[in-house]
C-alpha cells in the first residue's frame, strides 16, 4: 500500500501512509480480531467478563440470569442459562457488530457436532464426521 498520487508533504516529498487496522489473510490478522472482540464485549455497553483461565471463554450476566460462552476468531458459542439473558445478550452484540446467528440450536462448532436430546435434557458432543474423515484420508475405513 502507498500514498495517493498527488500526496506530498509540505517539503516535495512523497508521504508514507500507516495502515492502522488488521486486513483478511495477513499472520495477525487472527491475533488483532480477537483483541478487537475481547476489547468490544468488554466494554460497558455490552459488558462481558473474560475468564483470566482461558481468554477465549467469557461470562456475561445480567438481571440475575448468566451466560458462559467461549469464542473462536470470529465466531461465538454461548449457553445460556434462560432464553431473555440470550436475547439481552444478542440485543448488546447487535449494538457493536453485524452478527448472524444466535437464533436456532447450533450443530457444529469448530468441527465438533452437538445432538440433542430434549426429552431426556441431555446434548452429546462428538467429531463424528471428523473421524470418518480422518478414517478416509488414511485408508483405515
Amino acid at each position: 500500500m502507498g500514498p495517493s498520487k498527488g500526496d506530498v508533504s509540505p517539503c516535495g516529498r512523497p508521504l508514507v501512509g500507516r495502515l492502522n487496522k488488521a486486513l483478511y489473510g495477513l499472520k495477525d490478522s487472527p491475533r488483532l480480531w480477537h483483541k478487537h472482540l475481547v476489547q468490544t464485549l468488554s466494554n460497558s455497553e455490552v459488558g462481558v467478563e473474560f475468564l483470566t483461565t482461558d481468554r477465549n471463554v467469557f461470562r456475561f450476566e445480567w438481571d440475575g440470569e448468566i451466560l458462559f460462552g467461549c469464542c473462536h476468531v470470529d465466531d461465538l458459542l454461548f449457553a445460556p442459562s434462560s432464553k431473555r439473558v440470550k436475547d439481552e445478550f444478542i440485543r448488546r452484540i447487535k449494538t457493536q457488530f453485524d452478527i448472524t446467528g444466535g437464533d436456532k440450536r447450533v450443530e457444529v462448532f469448530c468441527g465438533i457436532e452437538f445432538k440433542y436430546d430434549d426429552a431426556k435434557s441431555t446434548v452429546t458432543i462428538h467429531q463424528a464426521d471428523f473421524e470418518r474423515r480422518m478414517l478416509i484420508k488414511y485408508d483405515a475405513l
